[in-house]
C-alpha cells in the first residue's frame, strides 16, 4: 500500500507540473482547440499509470509509516 501511496503522490506531482506549463502556454496562446487539447493531456495524465516516478521524499508522503516517530518521548 505504501508504494501505492507513493505512485500517486507522484504521479500527481507530475500532473500539477504538467497542469502550470499549460496554462502559462494557453495564456501565451488564446486558442480554443490548442487550450482543450492541452488539458486532455492533463486529465490523461492524471488517470493514467505513471510512465516514470518522481523520487519524493519521504516525509511528503502522508502514511509513510513515520506516524510513531517520536511518540515514546
Amino acid at each position: 500500500m505504501n508504494s501505492f501511496v507513493q505512485i500517486a503522490w507522484s504521479n500527481a506531482f507530475v500532473a500539477t507540473a504538467l497542469a502550470l506549463v499549460v496554462f502559462c502556454i494557453t495564456r501565451a496562446y488564446r486558442k480554443p482547440a490548442l487550450a482543450h487539447c492541452l488539458w486532455i493531456l492533463v486529465l490523461l495524465k492524471l488517470v493514467l499509470p505513471p510512465v516514470f516516478s518522481v523520487p519524493l521524499p519521504v516525509s511528503w508522503v502522508p502514511g509513510s509509516g513515520l506516524e510513531g516517530v517520536g511518540a515514546a518521548s
